[in-house]
């Protein structure tokens, strides 16, 4: 049973709607500003407007669906045309004695 005494049955399949959990004023503080600091955990911002902790269903707005964070796939691109940058600029050798404390090491 749900707050407003909404029931929910047995084997009952429920879907988050993840349009609204970006939008929801009850999960972000002025949810159509972009405010980056909602991602610090230091910030006013990274709880609930009332003060308590979010949910980590909060955060499926930006790692599932459609509206995915562009963030994570402009990263990956980076990485890879960064990668190809290095590998273009520098000579990369593989070493055949460890360095101490047993970590591999490069150039």
């Amino acid at each position: 049973i749900l707050k407003d005494g909404f029931k929910i049955t047995k084997d009952t399949v429920v879907y988050p709607n993840n349009g609204v959990l970006g939008v929801s004023e009850n999960v972000w503080e002025n949810p159509g500003e972009f405010i980056p600091d909602r991602f610090n955990p230091d910030s006013k911002y990274f709880g609930l407007p009332d003060g308590g902790k979010r949910d980590d269903i909060a955060w499926l707005a930006f790692g599932a669906g459609a509206r995915k964070c562009m963030g994570s796939n402009f990263s990956m691109y980076f990485v890879q045309i960064a990668l190809v940058y290095l590998i273009h600029l520098f000579e990369f050798e593989i070493k055949t004695k460890p360095a101490k404390g047993g970590f591999f090491y490069w150039l």
